[in-house]
């Protein structure tokens, strides 16, 4: 098992600075489609100028992003 190198943060905590595992097509395909959902959160939420408007809209868009499938959980069949 290979150890990870650690290096010094803020306050003294010790951060991973190299990832073990490769990171698959489903977790980048996923990371991008969350980070489009905040930011047209953030935009509804800089507009409106209130937090619940962002958390709102971030969890209605992560919501319908799972229903229509663009968002994917972990594949139950293949374990």
């Amino acid at each position: 098992m290979q150890h990870l190198p650690l290096s010094k943060g803020l306050c003294g905590l010790a951060w991973i600075t190299k990832k073990e595992l490769p990171v698959g097509a489903r977790q980048k395909l996923n990371s991008v489609y969350f980070g489009i959902a905040a930011f047209i959160a953030g935009f509804v939420g800089l507009a409106s100028k209130s937090l619940w408007v962002f958390v709102i809209c971030l969890a209605g868009l992560v919501a319908a992003m799972f229903h229509d499938g663009s968002l994917r959980g972990n594949p139950r069949g293949r374990r």
